[in-house]
């Protein structure tokens, strides 16, 4: 039950950096670059978890 909870947790943490990445980018807090970074790191993030 605990891995569930986890995993939901997970998953709401990347979903709402993703979000909060996209919403920085469109009120031109950060530039195309900027973005496309972090974009990178929360994929790399993600697979790092998963382990591959």
């Amino acid at each position: 039950m605990q891995g569930i909870e986890q995993a939901k947790k997970q998953a709401a943490e990347e979903i709402w950096l993703s979000y909060f990445n996209e919403q920085a980018y469109a009120a031109g807090l950060i530039d195309e670059k900027t973005r496309n970074r972090i974009r990178v790191a929360l994929v790399r993030a993600k697979a790092k978890k998963q382990g591959t």
